[in-house]
């Protein structure tokens, strides 16, 4: 109360700077002294007034819908909405509508996602949305159809999809799964993307004969360059972990994509994003603590995903979700000499650099990129160094992460938060 007496001055001049703020004594108090004061009534207080507020900006939203005369509110596509809006014809140039008309033809207004496309067998499920296999009607190419359901979804919910494909859209690159089409209708979001045949990085892992220390170091060079490209384009993922590291197909190990952009964030300036998501072994500390965050979230992400390729286990890991957070947010783990007797030092020094609380001194992707172990550590030695008492322990893993770190489990970020795959 004294630090917003001391904010909520009329006179400027007697009002704190930021500095100041920062001194006060309650910015100054430990986690244990605050940690038992319950907010709860509050945030029935802040649901309240959030409700008002959203509802102002939903009534204006309305009334700018229906006076548009190109929207179409039962069908909308990439493939549609391009030729239902008026005058855009007119605007573009006669190359442009050459292949605009190229992409586009046969379209109709109205086309409807089974129009063009089939679904053949489910791959995944989740609380509102599943992931299919699927096919263009016309052309046989098969894709991944992730179909959310719409009906118990909450506004905030189809902002989130609508956000992913935005993102999604504007990611086009070699390491991330391409979304190619993306259908709005009344009952269901339909994403069509790139299909992946060879499974995840764990689905591929164990199957393996041999593996080695150089064999977790190209995967998570790969994982880097992807990691670099969503960063160098002003987005934080937010939910990097080995099951979202997919491979092209069964043929070739080195062709990693990163899947799942549904928590991903635009990051217009350092440490701006105010949500609490994720995957819980994968989650950073800032994010547990509440405090604003970015894209270094994921550099926090991708050190544990390396500690587990090298020994099958993840660096925080606990029965009890209370006793994983704590440990998270002191960053409290172990390289257990049995486990860790064998792989190189430099090894332990990138994660060491990577699973560091405070994001400010937490290592960049160019960073990680540039680091002996991923450019120069000796790739003959490396593969010397077999990995395969490893596999057992990703086997084992696997088989918790399926429950422990499933999406649905998430209700602790926040209530209903995101659409979960």
């Amino acid at each position: 109360k004294q630090l917003i007496s001391s904010l909520l001055q009329v006179d400027p001049v007697n009002r704190l700077e930021a500095h100041q703020a920062l001194r006060m004594p309650w910015m100054l108090l430990g986690e244990d002294n605050l940690s038992d004061r319950s907010l709860d009534s509050t945030i029935a207080e802040i649901k309240r007034f959030n409700a008002k507020r959203k509802l102002k900006g939903a009534v204006s939203a309305v009334r700018w819908a229906v006076s548009a005369s190109f929207w179409n509110a039962d069908t909308i596509s990439f493939s549609t909405a391009s030729s239902n809006i008026p005058g855009q014809s007119s605007r573009l140039t006669q190359t442009n509508q050459q292949n605009a008309t190229a992409r586009i033809t046969n379209v109709k207004a109205g086309i409807t996602f089974k129009d063009v496309y089939e679904l053949e067998k489910q791959i995944r499920s989740g609380t509102f949305a599943t992931v299919w296999a699927g096919r263009h009607v016309t052309t046989g190419v098969q894709y991944a159809i992730k179909v959310v359901k719409r009906k118990d979804l909450k506004p905030k919910d189809d902002a989130a999809v609508l956000n992913e494909v935005a993102i999604l859209k504007s990611l086009k690159e070699e390491h991330i799964v391409a979304l190619h089409d993306f259908y709005e209708e009344k009952d269901n979001f339909y994403l069509v993307m790139e299909y992946m045949s060879g499974g995840d990085v764990f689905d591929r892992i164990v199957q393996r004969s041999h593996y080695t220390e150089k064999d977790a170091r190209d995967l998570i060079r790969n994982v880097l360059k992807a990691v670099q490209f969503i960063h160098d384009h002003g987005c934080a993922h937010r939910d990097l972990k080995p099951q979202n590291l997919l491979l092209q197909t069964a043929e070739d190990d080195a062709t990693i994509k990163v899947a799942d952009f549904g928590f991903a964030k635009r990051v217009h300036t350092p440490q701006s994003l105010i949500t609490r998501c994720g995957t819980p072994t994968y989650v950073a500390p800032e994010i547990l603590k509440n405090h604003p965050h970015d894209e270094s979230v994921d550099m926090w992400s991708v050190g544990v995903i390396m500690y587990v390729l090298l020994v099958g286990y993840p660096p925080f890991m606990e029965e009890n979700q209370k006793v994983l957070f704590r440990k998270i947010r002191m960053g409290t783990y172990e390289f257990y000499e049995e486990d860790w007797s064998d792989i190189s030092s430099s090894a332990k020094e990138l994660i060491q650099s990577l699973l560091v609380v405070d994001p400010i001194h937490r290592m960049t992707v160019g960073e990680a990129l540039r680091h002996p172990w991923i450019l120069h550590e000796d790739d003959e030695m490396l593969s010397r160094n077999s990995l395969m008492g490893s596999l057992g322990e990703i086997r084992k893993y696997m088989e918790i992460a399926q429950v422990s770190d499933d999406p649905n489990a998430m209700n602790w970020v926040a209530e209903n938060h995101g659409v979960f795959t």
